[in-house]
């Protein structure tokens, strides 16, 4: 019977560290997920900022372009109006 308390004793010992050891690798695993959601939550903070700029630029481009046809057209109507 003692035989059998000390093997039960072991086993819970043996049992109680394995959980010990799957709970802190549970901690440690759940650190790296926010640490990994955080980072991919900047990426993506990084990622609009971008779209943004690049939507202004693209808007700042489109508008100089309209400035150059509309200065274009007037040349044009220019060079008509002195050319007769």
């Amino acid at each position: 019977m003692s035989r059998e308390l000390e093997k039960s004793g072991s086993e819970k010992g043996d049992l109680t560290s394995k959980i010990e050891e799957l709970n802190l690798y549970n901690d440690s695993s759940e650190r790296e997920l926010k640490k990994t959601i955080r980072a991919k939550q900047d990426l993506m903070v990084d990622q609009n900022i971008l779209k943004l700029e690049l939507k202004r630029l693209r808007d700042m481009l489109n508008s100089k372009a309209d400035d150059v046809l509309d200065l274009e057209k007037r040349r044009l109507q220019l060079d008509t109006v002195s050319c007769c």
